[in-house]
């Protein structure tokens, strides 16, 4: 199945996305994933800036980095859940007005490994949160895919089990999960089983090497994944989501060398892909 390789805007600090997607469409790529700011986007510029390079938006990312509070859909404060559900609503709408299919969100605020309060408390709001997203999604086509992170990084969803618990707590059919093949690596014991049993639930599939480099940094081997994939029928994206070397898990951007690092990571990781779905899942 050829499945569209696109790239996560937000590797790229504050590439402008005319320069952006002229790299992404020179190295290979189908598209990109934008960032979940849509403060930082005008919809008509994306579509023209698209329209030109030949890509298309595959998604819309979005997060909140502790201890930012203004996007933690599990935070024990309404006031905070309402402002974040308004923030995911917002992204919603730039995914209909660019024509991406789905946005991604994490259920907690990225960086929080621990309840404020109660776990279940904060899971039961989360959900509920999620719930008032798709309904704003209404049938406008846009998913909306909830993704799981490692421990380290966050505390309510950490494995593709926990993500699809959580699916079915939302009950919509809209609402599906994302699985990353570096958050596996640290929590899942079988990646490829966590992809099969996510099935037709899974919308988006991130890729990066187990140091979070780019495929061939580290001691990844993505074909199992790619045969999951190929069993279930999966009909999404693969989106590269590689970060460069140093300390801070939250910035792909650490210092000035950085982005030279992510973006040889990102022309050399599509030319693995390339090769390794013409191939059949074979070569690596």
């Amino acid at each position: 199945m050829p499945w569209a390789i696109g790239a996560c805007a937000w590797i790229f600090g504050n590439r402008p996305l005319v320069a952006l997607a002229a790299d992404l469409f020179n190295w290979g790529y189908d598209g990109l994933e934008l960032s979940g700011e849509p403060e930082q986007y005008d919809s008509a510029d994306v579509r023209q800036v698209l329209k030109d390079s030949g890509l298309g938006v595959l998604g819309v990312t979005a997060s909140c980095n502790w201890p930012t509070d203004a996007r933690d859909l599990a935070n024990p404060d309404p006031a905070v859940r309402r402002r974040a559900v308004d923030h995911f609503r917002r992204c919603l709408d730039l995914a209909r007005e660019v024509d991406a299919p789905v946005i991604g969100l994490i259920p907690g605020a990225v960086g929080r490994i621990r309840p404020l309060g109660n776990q279940r408390d904060e899971w039961n709001w989360s959900v509920e949160a999620v719930q008032q997203i798709a309904d704003h999604a209404g049938g406008g086509g846009v998913k909306v895919a909830v993704e799981a992170l490692n421990r380290y990084e966050t505390h309510l969803v950490n494995t593709a089990a926990q993500a699809l618990r959580f699916v079915d707590a939302v009950a919509s059919p809209i609402v599906g999960v994302v699985l990353d093949a570096y958050h596996m690596n640290i929590e899942e014991a079988d990646p490829a089983e966590a992809i099969r049993a996510a099935g037709e639930k899974l919308l988006g599939l991130h890729v990066a090497d187990t140091n979070r480099g780019g495929l061939g940094e580290g001691h990844l081997d993505l074909r199992p994944h790619i045969s999951a994939l190929r069993t279930i029928g999966y009909g999404g994206s693969i989106i590269v989501e590689c970060t460069a070397p140093g300390p801070d898990p939250f910035r792909a951007i650490k210092d000035a060398s950085s982005l030279g690092t992510v973006q040889q990571y990102a022309a050399e990781t599509v030319g693995r892909l390339r090769a390794l779905l013409a191939s059949g899942g074979r070569a690596w």
